[in-house]
């Protein structure tokens, strides 16, 4: 009998750069025409199921850095409800690890452009909290000229998805002397 797994671990890979004198992630608005688009944050990265497919775009990109591999971590927190099954049965599965007070739910959009040589959609810019401004933001994008020209603009598409917050409780932190360092 398969057990219910409660963690699970996916592995992706990111191009970093040297930027302005610092390390910078390809963001996923990244626009090589205008040398636009990095960022400091891992979750704003363009990700790659491969280091292979992270290298083939940093030289098609033209960029010139290092792969990284970043590892996402996936776990089951808490059980909230049960129908015709018994809390006990669940429980004696062992606990869950962490346990998170807060959680803050909020929607986020952003605007997709068809791909020609690549045959899909893609996100073109940074999301944002609100359609209208997704839907302003890729209009000044493509007045401006600050799309690709491998984009069709006229095959936009607006995507939303909700993006959770999980809080600990807060935690005290010991202090450390300093011996005089």
């Amino acid at each position: 009998m398969e057990m219910l797994r409660t963690e699970a671990m996916v592995t992706k890979y990111v191009i970093i750069v040297p930027k302005n004198g610092q390390l910078k992630y390809v963001g996923r608005d990244y626009n090589p025409r205008h040398d636009y688009g990095y960022s400091v944050k891992v979750n704003r990265a363009i990700e790659f199921n491969t280091p292979d497919a992270a290298s083939r775009a940093m030289e098609n990109f033209g960029l010139h850095g290092c792969i990284g591999k970043i590892e996402k971590h996936t776990e089951l927190t808490e059980i909230m409800e049960c129908e015709n099954i018994s809390i006990e049965s669940v429980k004696q599965f062992g606990p869950i690890k962490t346990e998170y007070t807060e959680k803050e739910i909020e929607c986020e959009y952003a605007s997709f452009l068809w791909s020609r040589s690549r045959g899909r959609y893609e996100q073109v810019n940074r999301a944002v909290q609100t359609e209208q401004m997704c839907r302003n933001r890729l209009q000044e994008y493509i007045s401006k000229g600050w799309l690709n020209e491998d984009y069709d603009t006229s095959k936009a598409v607006f995507k939303k998805r909700l993006v959770s917050t999980l809080c600990t409780e807060w935690e005290e932190v010991k202090e450390v002397k300093d011996n005089g360092k």
